[in-house]
Order: C-alpha cells, then sequence, then structure tokens
C-alpha cells in the first residue's frame, strides 16, 4: 500500500487526538503521530498510517467536491441574511407605539 504523506498523517492522528480531548491533544497526537509512522513498523504504525491514509483519502475527495467554495458560500448567505432579518427586527421594533411605563399604568 502507498505510504500516506506526513501531512495527511499529521491531520488524521491530530482529528482523533482533537475528538478525544481537545486541541493540545490534537498536536501531541498529530506530532506522535508522525514519529510513530517514520519509527515503528509494527501493528500501531500501520494504525497511525492507516489513519494518514484516511485523511488523505477525505482530502482528495473534498477537493472533488469542492467543499471548501461550497462551505465558504453557504456561510457568506447565512451571515448575509442574518443581517437582513436583524435589519427587519430593527425596523419593526421602531416602528412599533412604545410599551406604556408604571405611572402610566397607575393613572388608567
Amino acid at each position: 500500500a502507498e505510504r500516506p504523506s506526513d501531512t495527511a498523517i499529521m491531520v488524521g492522528c491530530g482529528l482523533v487526538g482533537w475528538v478525544i480531548a481537545g486541541p493540545i491533544l490534537a498536536i501531541i497526537t498529530a506530532l506522535g503521530g508522525k514519529y510513530l509512522a517514520d519509527r515503528n513498523q509494527g501493528p500501531i504504525g500501520d494504525t497511525v498510517k492507516t489513519l494518514g491514509r484516511i485523511a488523505s483519502a477525505a482530502g482528495k475527495k473534498a477537493k472533488e467536491e469542492r467543499l471548501i467554495c461550497k462551505l465558504k458560500a453557504s456561510s457568506v448567505h447565512f451571515l448575509t441574511k442574518g443581517k437582513i432579518a436583524a435589519a427587519k427586527t430593527a425596523e419593526t421594533a421602531a416602528t412599533k407605539e412604545p410599551l406604556p411605563n408604571a405611572n402610566d399604568l397607575k393613572t388608567l
């Protein structure tokens, strides 16, 4: 089987670390995964290399599907839609009559 790139190994191991315990462990597992892939030829090394192959395949598929471009377009659409809704809410609030205060209620 083809050996995955160092970057793919680090991304794959880093993602596993992130899911398990957050960003600090992600950095440690990314660097440790690269070290193990380079030094260990046993089952641990094979496991790390497999994580790298998975990350590499996911990256290639994301490029084929243009997921980054789609994510950017979706984010821009969502944020623009949110700004329009906020503007409409502010406009509606400005045209409504103000609520009576406590002194107005005593005179009724």
